[in-house]
């Protein structure tokens, strides 16, 4: 990895070094998001991701498929990675920019460094803050909330979610059934109540920058469904100086580089929990480009360079939702797509149960707005996508039996204290809300 300049600097735009200058390579499970906004920055990117989707096709100057394991990358990338570079068309490449597939083996990173120059975060860092006992520590060390974790299951009881180190997008955590087994690579993490959050910032090594606060909707916590469902640009007043403080504190400690995010919990007294760390660009930091796309600031970052002020940001309030399939699809020939769909399967794609299909993006001049916009949007489409795959639409139920999404956005924290009535579970030291009620589509 190329590491951040240890000096801290600010360079205005004009004095930045333009994405227009080099070409990358973007590797992700999805490189659809990294594509747009390099588009934006007029930068040239080719990518190398698990879907290939149609939009990623647009913005990307190539597009290789890759396969990926449940958590991430194997070494059989590498394999992958040379063939592509093979080619005479992939010469001029400057480096690669990585997304999500990587945190559970950090050290397929310095295989692919071999080949090319990476820009991110080191391997160090990537290791310090997705390892479950590292990151519990340096939290500890910084005095900031964390649920405490535990690798053994003896005696552990009801209240503890099992997560795998590394992995992403929700689908790897469960609640831990007292007398369960854990499986490789698998911990135990202190269940948190409250309001699930996020937030996006830029990392020099050595400062961070706040971008911006969200507000997360899994898909169906109380059943125990935990995929990234809905998330909503938005931040609680009390927790914007909690986040840029945190943000700024764990970078100086770790050395983080480029677009990083935050995964956190934010209790009924105010109090922001840390849950995790993403060391890379996080998929909420679409709803917080600028004119400028965020591309162009991530390579600035990872080069030791913070902006001396951020660009205009696209007005409005944006909200992204993700539709999975409930059970196996066939992406229909002629379905059309609304105009806020975007990582859309192209015609004839087999969807397998559980595999997401596309995301649907909204905007409002609220949070409120976006959040209803976006619940009724994600509603229309599954109805669309139903009518379009002969013999599974049912109108007489008025639901999708094919698809699961994000429900009841528009009641945001209302489901807090239902759940809590309901027997969500007991709060642990520090109190909280119960975890937001979404409705799986087919349960």
């Amino acid at each position: 990895m190329r590491p951040a300049e240890t000096g801290r600097k600010r360079a205005c735009f004009s004095k930045a070094r333009s994405a227009r200058d080099e070409r990358w390579l973007l590797i992700g499970l999805s490189g659809r998001a990294l594509a747009r906004s390099a588009a934006r920055s007029g930068g040239i990117v080719d990518v190398m991701d698990v879907y290939a989707d149609a939009d990623t096709c647009r913005w990307a100057r190539s597009v290789q498929r890759v396969p990926a394991t449940a958590y991430g990358f194997d070494a059989g990338l590498c394999a992958h990675l040379d063939r592509l570079l093979d080619r005479r068309s992939m010469k001029g490449i400057a480096g690669i920019v990585v997304g999500s597939g990587f945190e559970h083996d950090p050290a397929l990173m310095c295989a692919l460094e071999r080949r090319l120059p990476i820009l991110g975060s080191s391997v160090e860092a990537i290791r310090r803050v997705k390892r479950p006992s590292s990151l519990a520590a340096l939290l500890a060390k910084l005095g900031v909330p964390h649920p405490p974790i535990r690798s053994r299951p003896e005696a552990a009881g009801a209240g503890w979610l099992v997560k795998r180190a590394g992995a992403a997008g929700g689908a790897h955590v469960r609640r831990w059934r007292p007398g369960g087994v854990l499986r490789n690579g698998e911990y135990l993490q202190r269940e948190l109540y409250g309001r699930p959050c996020s937030a996006v910032f830029l990392a020099d090594g050595r400062n961070g920058l706040f971008l911006g606060g969200n507000a997360l909707y899994p898909l169906d916590v109380p059943g125990g469904d935990f995929r990234h469902g809905a998330i909503v640009a938005a931040v609680l007043p009390a927790a914007r100086r909690q986040w840029a403080e945190i943000a700024n504190a764990i970078v100086r400690e770790t050395g983080l580089a480029g677009l990083c995010g935050l995964d956190g919990i934010v209790s009924d007294d105010g109090r922001l929990w840390i849950v995790e760390i993403n060391p890379r660009p996080p998929a909420s930091f679409e709803l917080h480009e600028r004119r400028v796309g965020l591309f162009r600031l991530h390579l600035d970052a990872c080069r030791g360079r913070l902006p001396c002020r951020l660009p205009a940001t696209v007005t409005g309030t944006r909200a992204l939702g993700v539709i999975y399939a409930a059970r196996e699809w066939r992406v229909p020939p002629r379905l059309r797509w609304p105009s806020g769909a975007a990582d859309r399967p192209p015609p004839g794609r087999r969807i397998v149960p559980g595999q997401p299909v596309c995301t649907l993006f909204a905007r409002g001049d609220t949070e409120a707005q976006a959040r209803t916009d976006l619940a009724a949007g994600l509603a229309a489409l599954c109805r669309r996508m139903e009518r379009a795959s002969v013999g599974i639409l049912d109108p007489s139920r008025g639901a999708s039996h094919t698809f699961d999404y994000p429900t009841d956005l528009e009641f945001g924290c209302r489901h807090y204290s239902r759940f809590r009535r309901n027997g969500g579970g007991g709060c642990p030291p520090g109190g909280g809300y119960g975890p937001v009620r979404f409705c799986s589509v087919n349960a």
